[in-house]
């Protein structure tokens, strides 16, 4: 009998190394990890064009409004470049480590592109990081056109406007819509990106996929708090950033809690929906349950495979988040 190998219909199908089943295993093997790889650059670049080239909304302001009239801040508790490389970093790092703890630094796959046979770690990492990555760019998205359609004033904004020709000593609860700001533009255009948080969805984000990750594949059985102890620092490192928004004038508290859900339900849907840990299991009447999938520990080569079956194996499939 020869190995078996998911197709990407999840039905297995005889893995052969020559004819036309080898190449079309190579061909569907670069089609499909080109397409999920053009899926993420293209949310990367459509975030990027939001960021830098579309203006907020220009909403006005209530003279009385003490909320816009804090001082503007001179540095950034948790900065920009920090939460970037933190929050997209350190997943990528953990699931490295993590895979190839798992399956061993040279356990193959049954999987041959273009007459290479990439390792089980390889296969998993591109998997999970891949999805990562999606879920990261999918909520970039989000947040920076909510930014831009809402356009909400930062809690420092009247300091970074400086408005000219605005008297609000006696003009009470009046709303303002003419008026011209004194102050750098490109600080001023930042201060109207108030709603929501950038830095609490990008935190959240990380920490929520980051401790759904460790739950299903750290399998160490030597202590049975390591995995919760790194589950906990994540989501305090998380609360950390966010609350920081706050006491640095940067978000209103409302802002913050807006890029919690944000990030957190982009974490949830993304490990669900797009990552490959989970399946399907069928009830009785027919319904359909998501469950968290606990893989084997270690990685399967096509002679495992072969002996095994398609019951007992985890299927690794290259160009796909299953």
């Amino acid at each position: 009998m020869a190995p078996l190998l998911a197709d990407n219909t999840g039905r297995w199908v005889p893995l052969s190394h020559s004819g036309e089943t080898a190449m079309a295993t190579r061909r569907f093997s670069f089609r499909g990890a080109s397409a999920d790889i053009a899926c993420i650059v293209i949310l990367g670049i459509f975030s990027l064009v939001l960021y830098l080239f579309d203006n907020p909304f220009e909403r006005g302001f209530f003279c009385d409004d003490e909320s816009i009239r804090y001082p503007l801040p001179s540095r950034q508790t948790v900065s920009d470049v920090v939460v970037g490389v933190v929050g997209v970093g350190l997943p990528v790092l953990v699931i490295l480590v993590t895979e190839i703890l798992r399956a061993g630094f040279a356990n193959p796959t049954s999987m041959v592109l273009f007459g290479w046979t990439p390792k089980v770690w390889m296969v998993q990492c591109y998997a999970q990081v891949g999805a990562f990555l999606f879920g990261a760019g999918a909520q970039l998205t989000i947040v920076e056109a909510a930014k831009r359609m809402v356009g909400r004033l930062r809690p420092h904004f009247m300091e970074a406007c400086r408005p000219l020709g605005v008297k609000c000593d006696n003009m009470g609860h009046e709303y303002i819509t003419d008026f011209t700001c004194s102050g750098d533009p490109a600080i001023v255009k930042e201060a109207r990106l108030s709603f929501p948080s950038g830095h609490a969805a990008v935190a959240f984000y990380a920490a929520t996929f980051l401790i759904m990750y460790l739950q299903t594949r750290m399998t160490w059985e030597c202590s049975k708090l390591l995995k919760h102890l790194l589950q906990f620092l994540a989501m305090i490192a998380a609360w950390a950033t966010a609350l920081s928004r706050v006491s640095d004038y940067m978000h209103h508290w409302s802002d913050v809690l807006a890029g919690i859900a944000i990030g957190t339900l982009v974490g949830i849907l993304t490990i669900l929906y797009v990552s490959n840990l989970h399946r399907k299991k069928i009830n009785v009447d027919g319904s359909e349950l998501m469950t968290l999938m606990k893989r084997p520990n270690n990685g399967y080569s096509a002679t495992d495979i072969h002996s095994k079956g398609p019951s007992d194996v985890a299927v690794l499939s290259v160009g796909v988040f299953p």
